[in-house]
């Protein structure tokens, strides 16, 4: 039985939320190597499933007990340099952060910071986040710079600054910008360092999904059974469906009706197929069962939709 509400099931047929739209931004931006090409759209599929969490943010000049080595956070952090000096050590790398520059300090890294002049400290804004996709954090599923000189400096301020002033506020909607605002960051870091960001091609369990959702792809007029799907990926049944929610974001039976309802739309908008028609390129022998399941996630009937959209 698909539970999830209307609401949340719009969530993933429409996809022209801000999250999604600036999701989209950044799913263009990073490169795939040769290997992942011809699984393009699926990787999209997949990428766009990004949950990201923001845990404090703030604009500090650092004391002169700013200090600690060798930590390994569970969360990531953004460092926008606005003056001073500082030392940074990601992995086995050493920086001396300058002006303008912002850098990513990953979760689950090794890392250190450290003031090298009482006198002239690091002067930044900052922020604690985390970003994951189907569980596994995100800047572990793509290789980047650690940071980027960033080449319109006033306008990541001002994002900061809106960043700071969310996190201060308790209401719903400062708690929905904080979140988008976050996505914009991450957006304008793979962007400045758009040459460097590539995925890693054995990184990410949704290797592992690739020749079911090419299945799902290839088999949308057909009716789909996950206990097939759980054959293609060599798991049982129950396994797969928490395997497969927890890689893709949503159970495998809704994601079977979320390509189903995607390519009806399709149809609808650019054919003159006839319901009946269109129900059986999507899979469903009883068109009166189609026309149920479009309205329950869509709002209204097939027809309707058709009529509107002409």
């Amino acid at each position: 039985m698909i539970t999830h509400s209307k609401q949340t099931y719009g969530f993933y047929l429409e996809r022209n939320g801000l999250y999604a739209i600036i999701l989209s931004k950044i799913i263009k931006v990073v490169r795939m190597s040769e290997l992942l090409l011809k699984d393009k759209h699926l990787w999209h599929e997949y990428l766009s499933n990004m949950q990201v969490n923001v845990l404090v943010a703030d604009y500090t000049h650092c004391p002169r007990t700013w200090r600690e080595i060798d930590y390994i956070p569970n969360y990531n952090k953004f460092y926008f340099v606005q003056s001073g000096e500082g030392w940074l050590k990601i992995g086995e790398n050493e920086y001396y952060p300058s002006t303008n520059q912002l850098y990513i300090m990953p979760e689950g890294v090794v890392q250190s910071y450290s003031v090298v002049n009482p006198g002239n400290t690091l002067t930044k804004y900052w922020c604690h986040f985390t970003a994951t996709v189907g569980g596994m954090p995100f800047f572990q599923l793509i290789e980047y710079p650690h940071y980027v000189e960033v080449d319109n400096p006033e306008l990541l301020c001002h994002k900061f600054d809106r960043l700071i002033e969310c996190m201060e506020c308790e209401a719903i909607t400062d708690s929905l910008e904080a979140k988008i605002l976050m996505y914009q960051i991450i957006l304008d870091f793979i962007t400045m360092g758009e040459e460097s960001v590539d995925i890693l091609p054995t990184s990410t369990p949704a290797i592992r999904l690739m020749p079911v959702l090419e299945y799902i792809e290839e088999n949308i007029d057909r009716e789909i059974f996950v206990s097939d799907l759980a054959d293609i990926a060599h798991l049982s049944p129950s396994y797969f469906t928490r395997y497969f929610q927890n890689v893709m974001g949503i159970p495998p039976k809704d994601y079977i009706t979320q390509k189903k309802l995607e390519r009806a739309k399709t149809l609808l908008d650019m054919t003159d197929y006839t319901i009946l028609e269109i129900a059986n390129k999507v899979g469903y022998k009883d068109p009166f069962h189609f026309s149920n399941i479009f309205k329950k996630y869509m709002g209204m009937a097939p027809i309707e939709y058709q009529k509107r959209r002409r």
